[in-house]
């Protein structure tokens, strides 16, 4: 897959589902339909990797962004 020129995300209410597409600087699109559930699987996932940065957990730190 090419570099992505741009991405979109739109809910759709009849499909009670979030529709992802990613173009990409070669003229391909892909599209992806995120349900609940995969997102609720997903989201420990995302969490613990961004848990897991450094740089992650120094944003979420209130305190060390003040200036």
């Amino acid at each position: 897959m090419a570099a992505p020129s741009q991405i979109q995300a739109r809910y759709v209410e009849e499909e009670d589902r979030i529709l992802l597409r990613i173009n990409t600087v070669a003229d391909e699109e892909f599209r992806f339909w995120l349900t609940r559930r995969f997102l609720r699987r997903l989201s420990p996932v995302l969490q613990e990797g961004l848990m897991s940065s450094p740089t992650a957990r120094q944003q979420l730190d209130y305190v060390s962004r003040r200036p």
